[in-house]
């Protein structure tokens, strides 16, 4: 892990971590456990409802693997503020039936850390952290360090759900799925087959990677529908093959169906030379509020639509789409994006006309990745950026942008004379001179720091497995 990597998953998590100590309720009954033993023990009771973890817990027992829950087990809550650490090579921390459903998990402020699930000789492995056939809640949450590796595929490196996946104020980080095979590695932080929403969370500095067949989804991969809501997307990659005849696709999310509301989507990579989608890739799109910028592909270094379903569509709203790095355009759609008005972007490749639209507009002068107050790391746009107040106020809530009322760091919308575009509402202080005249954003809390479409379009990949 680097230094530099290390930094941001750190800072990451101490802004979640800051936000629990409000928030931290311990369970109103159940089991407290302090060791190994007594956790395996709990998890495998079918009828046990709560465990309250009380120090950290290193799994030692390699012959049993994973702590695992049995199928058809009554809904459980594990809570604590620890951290479950895997030791043993090859095994994942958490587990359930892959085939059978279980019942319900909620985890709350613990840490998953060192699962590193490997079967060269399996078709596909699950969840390196994390894989749970059933609905699976973390809140205050960190799954940190994991990885899925198998010959056709690690789907999930840090976290595998079949069902409901519910994210809040939670870090998903450093995790990788692996492929040696001949077919991809799929969603580095997680992989769902259901649907998933992350609010006020971080999905960070994941990997997904396959030596024969690239990867796709450095962030995550979903088989369904992913809501992300004031949430950061950052410094992920997805890689193409070793030989680099597979390209990657989708360096930072990659699935279906995907909302993205007032969130940020920056610095993410879909590696080699006939890569795609560097920050989203999905079949329907909904963004509203969103920054997607700074992130890199060969293709569509920000955003690619390519409808999965003929009843798929994009639509788009109050956004910035700046930036593109590794030879890519900001966008491309299989399809025109509907915009809804009031966004912009710094060249023409996104399509967008409506209203208040910007195309190859001037510098959005975005601040780099940074605390700028919240729950996640922002990118503030500066007092001078053509960004402020460009929404009417009588717009500020028109198409996707219906009930967003607060900005990424839960602020009030608008601030100014108008609302912002993307993630980030500058916040302004009311003088008797000049009542909506924005001024330097107040100090935030102390903490962690080409433009043509291809020539030859190719399909995304679809799943497999």
């Amino acid at each position: 892990m680097s230094v530099k990597r290390s930094a941001r998953v750190l800072a990451a998590v101490a802004l979640v971590a800051s936000a629990a100590i409000a928030v931290l309720a311990a369970p109103a009954s159940g089991i407290t456990v302090s060791d190994e033993a007594a956790l395996r023990a709990a998890f495998a009771d079918t009828t046990e409802t709560s465990i309250t973890l009380t120090a950290d817990i290193d799994l030692t027992d390699c012959a049993a693997g994973d702590v695992t829950r049995p199928p058809a087990s009554a809904p459980l809550t594990l809570s604590g503020a620890f951290t479950i650490t895997q030791t043993c090579a090859g095994e994942r921390v958490i587990g359930s039936d892959r085939d059978l459903e279980t019942g319900a998990l909620t985890v709350n402020d613990v840490t998953i850390t060192g699962g590193t699930l490997a079967d060269p000789l399996a078709t596909f492995t699950y969840g390196g952290g994390i894989l749970w056939n059933g609905d699976l809640t973390l809140n205050r949450t960190a799954v940190v360090g994991n990885s899925a590796m198998a010959f056709l595929g690690g789907w999930g490196g840090g976290v595998f759900v079949e069902g409901t996946l519910t994210a809040n104020q939670s870090t998903i980080s450093e995790n990788e799925a692996n492929s040696i095979g001949n077919f991809p590695g799929h969603g580095g932080a997680l992989f769902v087959i259901g649907s998933a929403t992350f609010t006020d969370s971080t999905i960070a500095d994941n990997i997904a990677s396959g030596e024969a067949a690239g990867g796709n989804g450095g962030a995550g991969a979903v088989k369904g529908h992913l809501v992300l809501l004031r949430t950061t997307v950052s410094g992920n990659v997805a890689r193409q093959s070793a030989s680099g005849d597979v390209p990657a696709w989708g360096g930072g999310i990659f699935g279906d169906t995907l909302d993205v509301i007032d969130s940020t989507v920056t610095a993410n990579v879909a590696e080699g030379a006939a890569s795609h989608a560097g920050g989203v890739e999905g079949g329907a799109l909904t963004i509203a509020y969103s920054t997607i910028a700074g992130n890199s592909a060969a293709f569509e270094a920000n955003l690619g639509y390519y409808p999965h379903l003929p009843t798929d569509t994009a639509t788009i709203f109050a956004s910035v789409v700046s930036d593109p790095l590794g030879g890519g355009a900001n966008c491309f759609a299989m399809q025109p994006i509907v915009s809804q008005g009031y966004n912009h972007v710094t060249d023409d490749s996104c399509g967008l006309t409506a209203t208040g639209d910007v195309q190859s507009g001037e510098d959005p002068l975005l601040g780099a990745l940074a605390n700028n107050g919240g729950l996640t790391l922002t990118r503030q746009p500066a007092l001078t950026s053509p960004l402020l107040d460009r929404v009417p106020l009588d717009h500020c809530q028109d198409g996707a942008g219906a009930g967003v009322a607060t900005d990424q760091r839960d602020l009030m919308r608008p601030q100014g004379a108008g609302c912002d575009v993307g993630a980030v509402e500058v916040t302004v202080t009311v003088s008797p001179t000049s009542p909506q005249s924005p001024t330097a954003p107040s100090e935030p809390p102390q903490g962690p720091e080409a433009t043509t479409a291809p020539s030859a379009v190719l399909l995304a990949p679809r799943f497999t497995g």
